[in-house]
């Protein structure tokens, strides 16, 4: 796992109940390692995940995973990511982490109250600072990040600023020096899936499930 910076919290703040995350839709072969003593295994839906479960997809598969603080993080094809920390604090801010080493995935959500919500990928971070969609993309030589809606908190070791929708901004792990930022977003054949999950999530027959556990209809409706 590659991470630019960690998240430094006193020990006196742990010891909060477990979160859990949701395995939801999903479609061709996934595979999920739980901790990093278990095997892997055939995804199911509906899995609980917490903290440092890796999940992967191969060739033309997909996954969706809901978590308790209305985000929803999905991987496309050939993805690897992990839920590296999933934690709330003894003062009930929730602590939300989630590393995509390869591939593509989107991020759907917004960061309540005092909650934390970040995005790695090698040679960059993100941290939510709205309620936002953030479609990741990590190749052997760059990282991209393109913002389909909201605002992040931008962070490499070239770079540190706020970036908005409309733009992308890109990295290259080797080339800890290079920075390169685009006043455009190109768009992807796995946009409309991700587009299309959101709506099903802030559909009318789930409204009630969606708005009490998860919180992504108020973002739908702002943008």
């Amino acid at each position: 796992m590659r991470l630019v910076t960690l998240l430094l919290v006193p020990a006196a703040l742990l010891g909060g109940p477990p979160r859990y995350a949701r395995l939801g839709e999903f479609q061709g072969q996934v595979q999920v390692q739980l901790t990093a003593a278990d095997p892997w295994m055939a995804a199911e839906r509906n899995l609980p995940l917490t903290e440092s479960a890796w999940l992967r997809t191969g060739a033309g598969a997909r996954l969706e995973i809901e978590f308790d603080d209305g985000g929803a993080w999905r991987l496309g094809p050939d993805s690897l990511g992990e839920i590296s920390d999933y934690t709330v604090l003894s003062t009930g801010q929730r602590i939300t982490l989630l590393s995509l080493d390869q591939g593509t995935a989107y991020y759907t959500g917004q960061p309540l109250g005092k909650d934390v919500t970040m995005l790695v990928m090698p040679g960059a971070q993100l941290t939510l600072l709205q309620g936002s969609r953030v479609r990741q993309t990590v190749q052997p030589t760059w990282s991209q990040v393109a913002m389909l809606e909201g605002q992040v908190r931008f962070s490499s070791p070239a770079a540190e600023m706020d970036i908005r929708e409309g733009t992308t901004a890109r990295v290259e792990p080797a080339n800890p020096s290079r920075f390169f930022l685009y006043p455009e977003v190109a768009a992807e054949s796995l946009d409309r899936w991700s587009e299309d999950r959101d709506k099903a999530l802030t559909a009318p027959a789930s409204a009630a499930y969606v708005t009490a556990r998860y919180g992504l209809a108020d973002l739908d409706s702002s943008g």
